[in-house]
C-alpha cells in the first residue's frame, strides 16, 4: 500500500507562511482565495490520512474528487489574471452561502416550513436581520456580485464557453485526470451504485451478497492522485509567491521521505 508523503501538519503551515509573505501590505483578494482553498484542501486531506490509518477505504474516492475540484481551482486561478478570478470566487462564494439561509429570514411557507422544522423563532430573526442591516447590505452586495461576475452563472467562465466543471478541466488540459478522479467515481457520490457489494451465486436459485472492502488497485491509485495533486499544489502556491527557501525545503524532504519509504520496501 502506498503512503501519504506530504502530511497535514504541513499543508496547515502554508495559510500562516502567505500571511507572513505578504506582510506588511493587506491581503488581495488572491492572498484569501489561496488560503481559503488551502485551508479546506488540508482539512479534506487530513480526512484521507485518517482513513489510512485506520485502513478504511470506502469513502477516499469521495474524498479525492473534493481534493481535485480544489486542485483544479487553485489551477485555474494561477493560470491568468489571478487577482481578478480571485475576485470572482470569493463573491461567488459568499454567494452560495447566502443562498443556504435565505428562505430561513423569508415571509413564506418554505420559510415557515423551515423555522418550524428547526424551532427557530421567526419575531427573532426578523430582529436580527433588521438591526444587522442585512437587506441593505445583501442588496448592495448582489449589485456588486452581478457586476464582477458580469452575469455569468459560474465564477470561471471567463470565455463563455466554460459552463460547466468538465469544460473547466479541458480548459487547463486536465481532462484525463477528470475522467480518473472525477467522472469515474461519480458512482460513490451520487448512490447510483455500490460497488463495494459483489452478488455471488450459489446455484440457479440462490444468491449472497459479498462485502468487498476495498481494491487495492483502485485504492493504490487514489492514494498516488492525491500525493501527486498535493505536491503540484504546494509546488504551484510557493512558486506564485516565490517562496525559494520554502519551496527548496519542500524539494528536499519529499525526497528524502520518497527515498525512506524505498528502503522500507526493501
Amino acid at each position: 500500500m502506498n503512503e501519504i508523503i506530504v502530511k497535514c501538519k504541513y499543508l496547515n503551515k502554508i495559510p500562516l507562511q502567505l500571511i507572513e509573505k505578504v506582510q506588511p501590505r493587506e491581503l488581495s483578494s488572491q492572498d484569501l482565495a489561496f488560503i481559503q482553498l488551502i485551508d479546506s484542501y488540508a482539512s479534506h486531506y487530513k480526512s484521507i490520512e485518517v482513513l489510512i490509518k485506520n485502513n478504511t477505504y470506502s469513502s477516499i474516492s469521495i474524498i479525492t474528487r473534493v481534493l481535485f475540484e480544489h486542485y483544479i481551482y487553485i489551477k485555474y486561478l494561477l493560470e491568468a489574471d489571478t487577482e481578478t478570478r480571485a475576485k470572482k470566487f470569493l463573491f461567488h462564494a459568499r454567494y452560495e452561502r447566502g443562498k443556504i439561509y435565505e428562505n430561513i429570514y423569508l415571509d413564506n411557507d418554505r420559510g415557515s416550513e423551515i423555522r418550524k422544522e428547526f424551532n427557530l423563532n421567526y419575531e427573532e430573526i426578523q430582529k436580527f436581520v433588521k438591526e444587522t442591516n442585512y437587506m441593505q447590505e445583501k442588496e448592495e452586495f448582489i449589485i456588486e456580485y452581478k457586476k464582477i461576475l458580469q452575469n455569468k452563472r459560474n465564477w470561471y467562465n471567463h470565455s463563455g464557453n466554460i459552463n460547466n466543471f468538465a469544460k473547466l478541466c479541458e480548459y487547463l488540459n486536465e481532462s484525463i485526470l477528470y475522467e480518473i478522479l472525477y467522472q469515474s467515481w461519480s458512482l460513490d457520490v451520487h448512490v447510483r451504485g455500490n460497488k463495494n457489494f459483489n452478488l455471488k451465486n450459489i446455484d440457479s436459485n440462490n444468491a449472497y451478497l459479498e462485502l468487498i472492502e476495498y481494491d487495492t488497485i483502485e485504492t493504490d491509485l487514489i492514494i498516488k492522485s492525491v500525493q501527486r495533486l498535493t505536491i503540484d499544489i504546494v509546488r504551484m502556491i510557493y512558486e506564485k509567491y516565490k517562496m525559494k527557501n520554502e519551496l527548496a525545503l519542500f524539494n528536499i524532504n519529499l525526497k528524502y521521505k520518497a527515498d525512506d519509504i524505498i528502503k522500507k520496501r526493501k
